[in-house]
């Protein structure tokens, strides 16, 4: 394989079309999308206060901080569309836990597990 677009064409070609993934495997096989994955633009992160715990956990002013990071991520990486906004209608403030919040409101993707294993995965 010689690059991006051999390896994503070999993979669809082993384990075909995850349910609901077709749009996503052809961005992968070589339409437009391939670029993004040789020079992605960092990612903010939570901080390590509010996901590393070690031998303790707290929740401390964890409200305070998800907000902070909320309005930092909205200035460097605002979200070009609402999450769901045709069902839970417009927020006024959509940062990154709103968005976490539509997007595990409602259960997506329960069939991937039966199409993980029905290509020989064996999950625990």
């Amino acid at each position: 394989m010689s690059g991006w677009n051999d390896l994503f064409a070999h993979l669809r070609r082993r384990y075909g079309d995850a349910p609901g993934g077709s749009a996503l495997w052809q961005a992968l096989a070589g339409r437009g999308s391939v670029r993004a994955f040789r020079d992605p633009a960092p990612s903010l992160r939570l901080p390590l206060s509010l996901t590393l715990h070690d031998n303790f956990y707290g929740e401390g002013d964890i409200r305070a901080a998800i907000d902070a990071y909320d309005r930092r991520r909205a200035v460097r990486q605002p979200y070009a569309q609402q999450r769901r906004a045709d069902e839970l209608g417009p927020a006024e403030r959509y940062g990154w836990s709103e968005d976490k919040a539509r997007q595990y409101n409602l259960p997506e993707r329960a069939d991937f597990g039966a199409f993980i294993r029905s290509k020989g995965f064996r999950l625990g």
